[in-house]
């Protein structure tokens, strides 16, 4: 049963198709320890739900932060049921952002892992749930709910939902009432709440399950964070929507590539959802699994939420004899707005494609449309996009219109180009630069791995041109050489005032490189010109290095710690670390050594055995 042969008008007549005998047994998630069905989802979605009637939620906002992605999933599927507003927020995230954030968003209640009530310093509040997660298990450990009084009693998450009555029928929700509150990650530290209604996720859910040919037998493979918007709208929820199974078989890292990939076969997977971040990590570490997109069942790769860089772009899919669908939205529109492929009619590699369910203008900064390949701010509207921010003074387009901040153009062809953020542009002696342009021709360059452009304050030029790079292991390249290389393909008014040699640019959930980050790498850089040293301190070291990939405390004691449960040691914060290994003790690691590293202790054997042989 596909259930988007109806439009859905209601989350309630969704979660009705989901209870019909032909969907409650197919499975819904795969995840890395087991399946669930449409059943099991259901049968807590309704207790959920039924606990969130009971308690009068309706019309308020709670807080989700769970760890455990099916309990995740069900408590958000749940509160929305009912018509309760959820703050959805990472775990992983610090304290300080969540008062930047709930300076900003009033909540009712909290439902968090147990760990965070402390950290997070969270008050009482309607309803207090601490969740604990169970060692070895996928279930979890939850509080006992309580809608005025607080106990410390608590108990497992799965006998508390079998002692709550469940809901007899769906209630019927305003299509206007907000459904999730997401906060913007931008590259910038000013986040923006961002309501999506009901009748935004479900809109856009029809159009990506239609634009996407989902059918029965697709199987979507998704592994980003639940907490990432496309990790949310283009993984469970299309799942939910089109009565389909989604694939979430691992959390991604460098050293599962290889896994992810046999995944694909062995889930008959058909769509591949990804940010350009992991595509790209694929490209360079998948030796040997080129085949691994070649099934009967297999459509097409999503790229979203990200620039896709040309030249990756291409690779990728020769590499692969796959096509790669470029994806174009923002937080404010769910998920996606413009859509390059998956036909040929609307695939065009360089561009975000052509508007699907969108209306699109490109205006000057008098509001005028402009002509074609003009350039001009990107202005759209659709049922999926927003009225307005969640802040005070937030005052919406009287026609509808979200002015996206984005600079574009439209071609001949009428295939959209993307050109940059309005903020980002770099504006020295009146002449504009687009930091995306100077980006695609950096990456280009073979020895240079990722690059960031920003601008900088100059009192004479009104700004300067700030370049910073990694380069490739190994090698000479210097920032003459840059400047040599970008004078062959730039005018002359677009060569950078600086340029800074970094060993990783940082990157948020979303694969947006981010740029507080950045001007932190460069002054480190600058500040420590780089001792390659070592000796018999060689612990100390890479606990040191430990530290600075991660951006955590690193304590001795977790030296020989699995990196899966070392906070921080994600697939660009190990390929940080192997590259200040490289740097700090001179050595070259290959591929199959940077895949080894699954601790500091197997750093530190690889680092010896090395240095014997040398």
């Amino acid at each position: 049963m596909s259930v988007t042969m109806n439009r859905i008008e209601f989350i309630s007549d969704l979660f009705h198709k989901l209870d019909q005998p032909n969907c409650k047994d197919r499975v819904f998630l795969i995840s890395e320890k087991t399946k669930f069905t449409y059943k099991q989802l259901l049968d807590q979605v309704k207790a959920i739900g039924h606990f969130g009637q009971v308690n009068e939620l309706k019309g308020k906002t709670v807080l989700v932060s769970l760890s455990n992605e099916f309990e995740l999933i069900s408590t958000i599927a749940g509160l929305m049921s009912v018509g309760v507003s959820v703050l959805l927020f990472d775990p992983k995230t610090k304290k300080r952002r969540l008062d930047n954030i709930l300076s900003v968003a009033k909540i009712d209640g909290w439902i968090v892992d147990g760990d965070k009530v402390a950290e997070w310093e969270l008050q009482p509040a309607i309803i207090n749930i601490d969740i604990h997660s169970a060692k070895n298990s996928e279930k979890g450990v939850v509080g006992k709910l309580l809608k005025k009084k607080q106990v410390n009693q608590k108990q497992t998450f799965y006998s508390w939902i079998n002692k709550l009555e469940l809901l007899d029928s769906f209630p019927k929700i305003d299509p206007d009432s907000i459904a999730i509150i997401l906060f913007t990650s931008g590259t910038t530290a000013d986040p923006k709440g961002v309501p999506l209604t009901h009748g935004n996720i479900l809109s856009h859910l029809r159009t990506l399950s239609v634009h996407y040919q989902l059918n029965d037998s697709s199987v979507i493979s998704n592994v980003l964070p639940i907490f990432h918007g496309d990790g949310l709208f283009q993984g469970p929820f299309l799942a939910m929507y089109s009565g389909i199974t989604l694939s979430k078989p691992l959390e991604f890292e460098i050293q599962k590539i290889e896994e992810l990939m046999l995944s694909i076969y062995k889930h008959r997977v058909s769509h591949f959802v990804a940010v350009p971040t992991i595509l790209k990590l694929i490209n360079d570490f998948g030796s040997g699994l080129e085949d691994s997109f070649d099934t009967d069942e297999f459509k097409f790769v999503v790229s979203t939420a990200a620039y896709l860089d040309e030249d990756l772009w291409s690779s990728f899919m020769s590499r692969f004899n796959v096509r790669v669908v470029n994806v174009y939205g923002l937080s404010e529109t769910v998920a996606g707005s413009f859509f390059c492929g998956p036909n040929d009619d609307s695939f065009k590699i360089g561009t975000v494609g052509k508007p699907v369910d969108t209306e699109v203008k490109i205006v000057d900064e008098q509001g005028q449309s402009v002509e074609p390949n003009d350039v001009g701010e990107l202005v759209i509207r659709g049922q999926h996009i927003i009225s307005s921010y969640l802040i005070r003074g937030s005052n919406p387009d009287p026609e509808g219109w979200f002015y996206t901040g984005d600079l574009g153009f439209m071609d001949s062809e009428g295939f959209y180009h993307i050109k940059g953020r309005r903020g980002s542009v770099i504006i020295r002696g009146g002449i504009n630069t687009y930091p995306e342009e100077l980006i695609e021709v950096l990456n280009q360059h073979p020895e240079i791995q990722d690059s960031f452009v920003f601008g900088e304050k100059d009192d004479t030029w009104g700004e300067r041109i700030v370049v910073a790079l990694v380069s490739n292991d190994g090698s000479s390249l210097d920032s003459n050489g840059v400047i040599q290389y970008l004078s062959k393909h730039v005018a002359e008014e677009h060569i950078p005032n600086q340029i800074h040699f970094v060993s990783s640019l940082k990157r948020g959930a979303s694969g947006k490189i981010i740029e507080e980050e950045v001007r932190k790498s460069i002054q480190v850089a600058d500040d420590n010109p780089g001792s390659k040293t070592i000796g018999s301190e060689l612990k100390a070291s890479l606990l040191k290095l430990a530290e600075e990939s991660f951006n955590s405390n690193v304590k001795p004691d977790q030296y020989y710690m699995e990196s899966g449960r070392l906070e921080g040691w994600n697939s660009l914060a190990h390929l940080h670390l192997a590259t200040r290994i490289e740097e700090t003790f001179n050595v070259k690691l290959s591929t199959k050594e940077i895949m080894s590293i699954t601790s500091l202790s197997a750093a530190e054997s690889i680092l010896l055995d090395k240095m014997g042989k040398e």
